[in-house]
């Protein structure tokens, strides 16, 4: 098999292509209710999602960060905290 059959073998979301995992880490999801960074990752996260050959995934038990309600379904692994003032100064610190 030439190099360039090999290099076309590996294309992800063809046949025999690796899969491209991207994960986000929850660090500005946890500080930010909203905000620049966060609105901007979730934008990057939803676009690329879309494409073949690649699996998103926003890893974040525990945030407070809007913009995630409003992106699809199954690219979030936790659950949004709720609204109490006893919640805001433990993450405060």
């Amino acid at each position: 098999m030439s190099d360039h059959q090999m290099m076309m073998r590996s294309i992800p979301g063809e046949p025999g292509g690796e899969l491209m995992k991207v994960v986000y880490d929850p660090q500005i999801f946890s500080a930010q209710v909203y905000g620049g960074v966060s609105r901007y990752f979730c934008e990057i996260a939803s676009r690329i999602a879309k494409e073949p050959g690649v699996q998103v995934s926003i890893t974040a038990p525990m945030y407070i960060n809007a913009h995630l309600e409003r992106i699809p379904q199954g690219l979030v692994s936790g659950f949004r905290a709720p609204k109490t003032n006893h919640l805001r100064m433990l993450l405060r610190g």
